[in-house]
C-alpha cells in the first residue's frame, strides 16, 4: 500500500526558522502592545500549522508513503513504521512469544532491561510494550514465528 513520498523537510529551514524567530523577538517586543498581539496570533497559526505538517507526515508515513533518507525527522518517521510493522506482526501471530504474550527478541544494541545489561546477539523474552519501544529505536529485533516462515514460504 504505498502512497507518493514524504516530502523533504531540510533541518536547515526549521534552524532559518528559529533564527528569524529570535532575532524578531527583541524587535517585537519594543514594537508595543499591538505588535505583541498582532505576533501572538502569528505564532498562534504557525504552531496550529506545525502540527499539522507533522500530522500529516506522520499519516502519510502510516499509510506507507517512502520516508525521505535526508529529511530531518527520518529517524522518528523509520520508528513509526516500525511500530506499525511490530504491531501488526504481534497481532498476525507472526512474531515469536511465550505463553505469557512476551516477545522474543534479538538484541541489536546494548540495552538495560529490567536490570540487567544485554549485548548485540543475546535473545530474550520482552514485553510488548518494551518490544515496540526497543524495535522502533532499532535496539532490539522481534524474532519470526512459524506463521511469518510458512508465510515467507507461500508469497515465494
Amino acid at each position: 500500500m504505498r502512497k507518493s513520498n514524504i516530502i523533504f523537510l531540510d533541518k536547515n529551514i526549521v534552524n532559518n526558522y528559529y533564527k528569524e524567530l529570535d532575532n524578531t523577538l527583541m524587535d517585537i517586543y519594543k514594537g508595543g502592545e499591538n505588535a505583541l498581539k498582532y505576533f501572538s496570533k502569528y505564532l498562534k497559526k504557525i504552531s496550529s500549522d506545525a502540527e499539522l505538517l507533522v500530522r500529516i507526515r506522520v499519516f502519510k508515513t502510516a499509510v506507507g508513503s517512502l520516508v525521505n533518507s535526508n529529511s530531518f525527522d527520518t529517524t522518528i518517521l523509520n520508528g513509526i513504521n516500525s511500530i506499525i510493522e511490530a504491531m501488526a506482526g504481534f497481532l498476525s501471530g507472526r512474531l515469536l512469544s511465550s505463553i505469557n504474550g512476551e516477545i522474543v527478541v534479538k538484541v541489536e544494541k546494548e540495552i538495560m532491561y529490567k536490570g540487567r545489561k544485554f549485548v548485540p546477539g543475546d535473545t530474550i523474552l520482552m514485553e510488548l510494550k518494551q518490544t515496540i519501544y526497543f524495535y522502533a529505536m532499532g535496539w532490539v529485533k522481534p524474532v519470526s514465528s512459524l506463521v511469518d516462515i510458512f508465510t515467507r514460504v507461500e508469497e515465494k
